[in-house]
């Protein structure tokens, strides 16, 4: 009986030592793999960061906001319709100023913002492109956005 437990234990202790060397290969571990973040979920996390702080920074100045705002617009510049899924809308009850927000490159929504400015309209149309969130937050950008759309 004692023969035996030995072998079994011999056994047990010879297949863990055979296993745990290979153990990282079958797991799909490379050690000498570097680990890279995926960049969409980076560009989300930035753009997420992003509107967060020009929500904060509006709020500071006494607007309002919501969130995820459907709305379309006459564009008298095109003569077209243009509609979108603005990120932000914010209203100041104060100053009666109104904006939306799109935190994006769309070339629609960018002709249609400059014609508004061009054209003295409201509600202000503000665009963040992409390279203001793609590889990190540009805070100096998004400021000089909102110091340039909450003082007209």
């Amino acid at each position: 009986m004692l023969k035996r437990a030995v072998k079994l234990r011999d056994l047990l202790f010879y297949g863990v030592m055979l296993f745990l060397p290979a153990a990282p290969l079958g797991c799909g571990f490379d050690p000498g793999k570097e680990i890279v973040e995926d960049s969409g979920l980076e560009k989300e996390n930035n753009l997420q960061t992003a509107i967060n702080y020009v929500v904060s920074e509006l709020q500071k100045r006494g607007y309002t906001s919501e969130r995820d705002i459907n709305k379309d617009f006459y564009d008298p510049a095109t003569d077209e319709v243009v509609g979108n899924d603005w990120e932000i809308h914010a209203y100041n009850s104060e100053t009666g100023d109104e904006q939306y927000w799109e935190f994006s490159s769309n070339p629609a929504i960018i002709e249609l913002s400059e014609d508004f400015e061009s054209l003295g309209l409201t509600p202000d149309l503000v665009v963040v492109l992409e390279n203001y969130f793609l590889n990190g937050v540009d805070y100096s950008a998004l400021n000089s956005l909102i110091e340039k759309y909450c003082n007209n």
